[in-house]
């Protein structure tokens, strides 16, 4: 069978989401990636919000298109769960399956009983939580997020192939896990060394398309079942400052992971 792909809001940014849902359409994803809550990173991101929430389904119903996941959730010292609910409501009457958290709480048992809480959330909600672990050189991001979920007792691993890489993290880390625990996963590409500057370019900014850098994404994709869908998270920066509109990158895109894919 084909592997279902998402196409990420942060592939084109500067759209609406209802434009990236009739892209996603016109390039044969079966879903999008959309943010409905602020990540509040310091840097503008196209947050779906209740005045946009029914034109957005409206373009989903048109278009077959439904939405994978949703972000960006952070779980800081200073988090109050019940805040998300808002968003993760947009998120079910997108139809997301899933959605993901970063952990930006040192203290362990604080960060483990607010997941269990979101988890619990979102489950209302009809979607699944998982965390995305991540941070320059941190190399027990995966580590601690799987300590986090075995000790809420609920949720799964997010992989983003960038965060793999730039945390440390191994393949050989991902096989020793229980598969079912990978329960969504973000392709991009770059090379294998960058630095600490580099890194949150990479993170909202720019990077490669699947099959253009030297991530080990074939690796990735050996571990899912054939019918888990893959979101394609890659910010093109560098091909907007080129003069290509979003169709054309969301394409780039789209056929380099099919080209991937195609390659086995």
């Amino acid at each position: 069978m084909t592997r279902p792909l998402s196409l990420h809001h942060l592939v084109a940014p500067e759209i609406s989401a209802v434009e990236l849902v009739e892209i996603a359409a016109t390039l044969g994803c079966d879903h999008v990636c959309l943010f409905t809550q602020d990540p509040q990173a310091g840097i503008a991101f196209p947050v779906v919000d209740d005045a946009q929430a029914d034109g957005v389904c409206r373009a989903m119903a048109r278009t077959g298109v439904s939405a994978y996941g949703v972000a960006s959730f952070a779980l800081s010292p200073t988090t109050w769960v019940e805040l998300y609910e808002p968003a993760l409501a947009r998120g079910a009457m997108l139809g997301a399956a899933r959605a993901n958290v970063r952990l930006l709480d040192a203290d362990d048992a604080r960060v483990t009983a607010n997941f269990a809480a979101f988890a619990a959330l979102a489950a209302r909600h009809g979607i699944s939580a998982g965390i995305e672990f991540m941070g320059f050189g941190d190399a027990d991001a995966l580590p601690r997020a799987l300590r986090v979920v075995a000790a809420a007792g609920v949720g799964s691993i997010s992989v983003d192939a960038l965060h793999l890489v730039r945390t440390g993290a191994t393949i050989a880390m991902l096989r020793a896990m229980d598969p079912a625990l990978i329960g969504y996963v973000q392709l991009c590409d770059g090379p294998l060394t960058a630095t600490a500057a580099d890194y949150p370019i990479e993170g909202a900014v720019d990077r490669l398309a699947p099959g253009e850098g030297a991530f080990p994404l074939r690796d990735i994709l050996a571990l899912l079942p054939a019918h888990q869908p893959v979101s394609l998270e890659v910010p093109t920066a560098s091909l907007r400052a080129r003069g290509m509109g979003a169709l054309e990158r969301a394409r780039h895109v789209v056929d380099a992971t099919r080209r991937l894919l195609a390659a086995g």
